[in-house]
């Protein structure tokens, strides 16, 4: 009987260190498993908004800082109709003027493409007089593809300065190697033309595509 009695607690004593162990086991799994599946989290955001950004601008003329092309001041030589001066270091027919090498360098430095256009106060007429003047700008590409050039105007051609705004570059790209234009000036001064300081602002408008 005493051995029977002896046996029982033994046998309850084993039940309970068994439901124990089952316990903690149970209760390290579920800690275990609210570690890996539990895990509260916060979420945030970044915000930003870019805005379009169209902007142009001439960073240099004729191989100086200034944003002017200056040819000085000379004349047409003694026996010649007329004297040609043009910003790729050619000069005809002149006396004295300046010899610029480099016309005006343009560069998108926004973010957007931009279509361009080009005006001037006057005209060659209005501008130098004298018989057959001329007035005229070069679009061409200092890196190339920069300009999509708009249909009739091949680029790398002269056309005659107005007072009248004309568009030359339907895409004027903003990428960082495809960004930059070049615009050359010729005047062709007549024997006749007006005397003094002549001077004229070329105007760029420019518009997001």
């Amino acid at each position: 009987m005493k051995s029977e009695s002896v046996l029982l607690t033994v046998a309850i004593v084993a039940v309970i260190v068994s439901m124990a162990g089952l316990y903690i086991t149970y209760d390290s799994i579920n800690l275990v498993k609210q570690k890996i599946t539990g895990l509260a989290v916060e979420e945030g955001q970044v915000n930003i908004t870019i805005e379009s950004l169209a902007s142009i601008n001439i960073t240099s003329a004729a191989g100086s800082a200034g944003k002017k092309i200056d040819f000085g001041s000379g004349y047409v030589t003694s026996g010649h109709d007329y004297a040609m001066l043009v910003t790729n270091n050619t000069m005809v027919g002149g006396t004295d003027w300046n010899s610029v090498d480099g016309g005006f360098i343009v560069e998108n430095i926004g973010n957007v493409n931009v279509t361009v256009g080009i005006m001037s106060d006057h005209a060659a007429a209005a501008f130098l007089g004298g018989t057959s003047p001329l007035y005229q700008y070069n679009v061409s590409n200092s890196k190339a593809s920069s300009c999509n050039f708009t249909a009739g105007y091949a680029g790398d051609v002269y056309e005659d300065m107005t007072a009248g705004d004309v568009t030359f570059c339907d895409v004027f790209q903003n990428g960082d190697t495809i960004d930059e234009i070049r615009i050359d000036i010729l005047l062709k001064v007549p024997s006749d033309s007006v005397t003094g300081a002549l001077s004229e602002t070329v105007t760029l408008t420019y518009t997001q595509v």
